[in-house]
């Protein structure tokens, strides 16, 4: 795999009557070999022939947080002003994604050109990566260790959890319970056993409350012999089993029974975690046939995921649960438009809290929607919110169909960090507080 990787790195390391007279069925098993982002910036150059081949999304994607050619990367983010377009939480989000791709020549280029300082949250990206080599350039370069252990440990990463350490990384309690919440046992063991002296508790019911959720039913009992669930108060019981009704793990229906057995609580809190799984409608059938209620929590956190079988089921469970402007209000943050849609609808729910929110994060087709078919009203506080985002393409849609605005706009497009949003602003004559807040948030 490694020969095919360097001989098909680049287009060009094929002259073209090479490639002519090479076997299209070789050319495609070579490519085939290399990896996702190599197929999406190179691959897929070589002829028309291959490009058809591996025409489908997850070849046409590239992954920040996988390996890109450098000189790819270098190309698209390696300018000064390329990032104008980003919001601040974008850059940083491009940071971390480079750091945890563990390429140097890319994080290199990404710090240089991204216009904000490099923080704890890139190298706790590339500890959970496991990418040693990132994590030694962004501790010469001034991060601060923040919770890179933690990180490390709930991806399973022993050797990064070893390097950190032996670096002076500060040894945490969060790294046992973030290896137990991953579902690392064995870490989480090694991680307790170089646990230093004097140092403070490890807490039995954040412990407990992450092997409830990451660790099988096997591992949860042995940890329960040495920290006994009866001596936890009663908000601790209730957190631990609703961390178990939310696990990914195949036995989490025996670990609720069990925990249920030993005095946990049937509290409206383990169908509020349940609700935030992909898988949410049987958990919640099932927790329900077991006697847990709801309560709205479970709800908003459904319609966070746009989860529409999961709101229907509640709503028959209890009418109420979906009247609440809270369920419209998580439902545009989270930009769902086909569950707003059918909140409508069904339930002819008011959608008066929807505008901003929606425009708050940016959701061009969902404020689209909101306006010109729901009868949402143009207000300055929406351009405000929309604002906040940093999506310029929003900006513009607002203004063209006369969207007020006053003096917050700047600053809130100044909190927001896009440049380019910023500049748009100034330019159509957005008016300026006078008091400068705009200037100071930059």
């Amino acid at each position: 795999m490694a020969e095919a990787t360097s001989y098909l790195c680049l287009p060009d390391q094929l002259d073209t009557e090479s490639r002519r007279d090479m076997p299209q069925e070789l050319l495609i098993s070579i490519v085939r070999f290399l990896p996702a982002n190599e197929i999406a910036l190179t691959g897929r150059l070589v002829n028309k022939a291959t490009a058809a081949h591996f025409r489908g999304l997850q070849y046409c994607t590239v992954r920040l947080s996988q390996p890109t050619p450098p000189h790819d990367f270098a190309q698209r983010w390696g300018s000064p002003g390329v990032m104008r377009g980003l919001t601040l939480k974008q850059r940083r989000q491009l940071l971390c994604l480079t750091a945890s791709s563990g390429s140097l020549p890319n994080l290199q280029v990404a710090a240089k050109y991204a216009g904000c300082v490099l923080t704890a949250k890139q190298l706790e990206a590339a500890a959970a990566a496991g990418q040693l080599e990132a994590c030694r350039w962004l501790r010469q370069h001034g991060c601060p260790w923040g919770d890179a252990l933690a990180a490390a440990a709930g991806a399973g990463q022993r050797a990064a959890c070893e390097w950190l350490l032996e670096r002076g990384c500060p040894w945490s309690g969060e790294a046992v319970y973030a290896a137990a919440q991953g579902g690392h046992a064995d870490l989480m063991k090694w991680l307790l056993a170089r646990k230093p002296e004097g140092f403070g508790l490890v807490y039995s019911s954040e412990l407990l409350k992450a092997a409830a959720k990451g660790c099988d039913l096997a591992t949860l009992q042995r940890l329960y012999m040495g920290w006994r669930i009866e001596q936890l108060v009663e908000l601790d019981k209730w957190q631990v089993l609703a961390a178990a009704a939310s696990s990914p793990t195949p036995d989490w229906q025996d670990k609720v029974l069990w925990l249920k057995e030993r005095g946990c609580p049937k509290v409206y809190h383990a169908c509020a975690e349940a609700a935030t799984c992909s898988d949410a409608l049987s958990r919640l059938r099932w927790l329900r046939q077991q006697g847990y209620p709801v309560d709205l929590t479970a709800s908003m956190n459904a319609a966070k995921r746009g989860d529409i079988a999961a709101l229907d089921y509640l709503h028959k469970e209890d009418k109420e649960l979906l009247m609440h402007p809270f369920i419209v209000i998580a439902t545009a943050r989270s930009g769902h438009l086909t569950c707003l849609q059918w909140l409508h609808t069904h339930f002819h729910i008011s959608l008066e809290a929807a505008p901003n929110p929606a425009a708050g994060g940016g959701h061009l087709e969902l404020v689209s929607w909101l306006v010109e078919e729901a009868g949402a009203n143009l207000t300055a506080e929406m351009f405000s919110y929309a604002a906040l985002s940093g999506n310029l393409e929003l900006l513009r849609w607002l203004r063209q169909r006369g969207c007020p605005w006053d003096d917050h706009v700047l600053s809130c497009a100044a909190e927001s960090g896009c440049g380019e949003a910023l500049e748009w602003l100034v330019e159509q004559g957005c008016p300026w507080e006078k008091d400068g807040k705009a200037y100071r948030t930059l």
